[in-house]
């Protein structure tokens, strides 16, 4: 498939038998995609961002995928101060169409490595909106994220299916992730954004009018794509949905975690429930659920009081350790279940 200049083979000569491509084509041809690549990265930024958003269509392969959203990506990161207001917008609504799909649209559906590429543009492009664009952008973000219930309402044709909704769920909890990591991470995280200590600052408060929703969200989301939910999936034959699934509640569990460094513990336990969603996976039958679960409970109650109201976080350390408690009785009740039915083997 012609997937751009960048990508295509040249044609071949009429009359003469097509030869294999040789060694030193090949360098030539790599020589040429990083001069273009470089060319596109220092040139006209709106040149550069058409071009990324051409080759980052679900229509391309996943290499050119990769290559135009890594494109848009040091475009929002490092060209944004070049795009006037309407740019700046336009290029943030083409971050949300890459991110979020139209339900039912024609076309194969990302893949992960796209995805969360997709993900991290969105991010960045909520890092330059800044402190004055999350609390517009953060409801698109959750609704976007929980399915699209309030379109549908409006016109059910444009439900998503089920893995679509997955999906959605799946890349909403990615950006908050990414977004969360980085306003407590003071440059140190692996996904850092790069924000100044006044930016961040400012972000992290703009966040934090926003963290009720969000919190609440992936606890929904927990709960929705909750490992039955996933088992009914695979027994039904539907192995994408349940595979989407899957990704959701690790994406949730995930973006959770970088909430829990910081979020207020009375936010995190009674007002979204999310401690208690997190505490009923340690006994389900996924393991990486288990194990996200233990490591966001971990975070929870290695919180130190000094910063937070004594009420609230007795409550949230009780909701945790009785979680924790119950967990632990159910593995010694299920081990000497075990050791009972190997004596009676014996």
């Amino acid at each position: 498939m012609n997937v751009g200049p960048f990508f295509c083979t040249p044609p071949p000569v009429a009359g003469h038998k097509q030869s294999p491509p040789s060694f030193s084509f090949n360098l030539d041809f790599s020589k040429k995609k990083r001069k273009k690549n470089a060319q596109l990265k220092s040139g006209d930024p709106r040149q550069a961002a058409a071009a990324g958003a051409e080759l980052a269509s679900p229509h391309r392969p996943l290499e050119a995928q990769h290559f135009g959203l890594t494109l848009l990506t040091h475009v929002a990161d490092c060209r944004w101060d070049e795009f006037d207001d309407a740019g700046r917008a336009a290029l943030g609504e083409l971050a949300f169409s890459l991110l979020y799909p139209a339900a039912g649209a024609a076309g194969p559906a990302r893949p992960w490595a796209a995805r969360s590429k997709a993900a991290l543009l969105m991010a960045l492009v909520a890092k330059r909106r800044g402190a004055a664009g999350w609390p517009s952008l953060a409801p698109r973000l959750l609704q976007a994220g929980a399915g699209g219930e309030a379109a549908a309402a409006v016109a059910p044709s444009s439900l998503p299916s089920p893995s679509e909704a997955a999906q959605a769920a799946e890349s909403t909890a990615t950006v908050l992730r990414f977004v969360a990591e980085d306003v407590a991470a003071g440059g140190s995280s692996e996904n850092d954004l790069l924000l100044n200590a006044g930016e961040r600052r400012a972000l992290l408060a703009a966040l934090a009018s926003t963290l009720p929703a969000a919190l609440c969200f992936l606890r929904s989301s927990l709960e929705r794509h909750s490992p039955p939910a996933s088992a009914a999936a695979r027994a039904a034959g539907d192995q994408a949905s349940a595979s989407a699934a899957d990704a959701a509640r690790r994406a949730a569990l995930a973006a959770a975690l970088a909430f829990a460094e910081w979020a207020p513990l009375g936010e995190l336990d009674a007002a979204s429930g999310l401690v208690s969603a997190a505490g009923s996976l340690l006994t389900c039958a996924d393991d990486d659920a288990r194990l996200g679960a233990a490591d966001f409970l971990r975070v929870v109650v290695g919180r130190k009081q000094a910063q937070e109201e004594p009420g609230p976080y007795a409550r949230a350390l009780s909701t945790a350790g009785s979680a924790l408690a119950s967990a632990l009785a159910a593995l010694g009740a299920g081990g000497a279940a075990a050791a009972a039915a190997l004596d009676a083997a014996d």
